[in-house]
């Protein structure tokens, strides 16, 4: 059984996702990625 991908790189906290978060998510899943990893841009989103 495979893992599946890991996105270790996702910025999710990027306005062009605040509509449909959750459709990205469930696309992602869909797409076998197991774990996605949001990365802050900046000292406010990285906390």
């Amino acid at each position: 059984m495979s893992a599946g991908l890991i996105d270790t790189h996702a910025h999710l906290d990027g306005s062009e996702f605040a509509a449909d978060l959750d459709e990205v998510v469930r696309r992602a899943q869909q797409l076998h990625v197991s774990a996605l990893i949001s990365c802050g841009q900046d000292q406010a989103t990285s906390v």
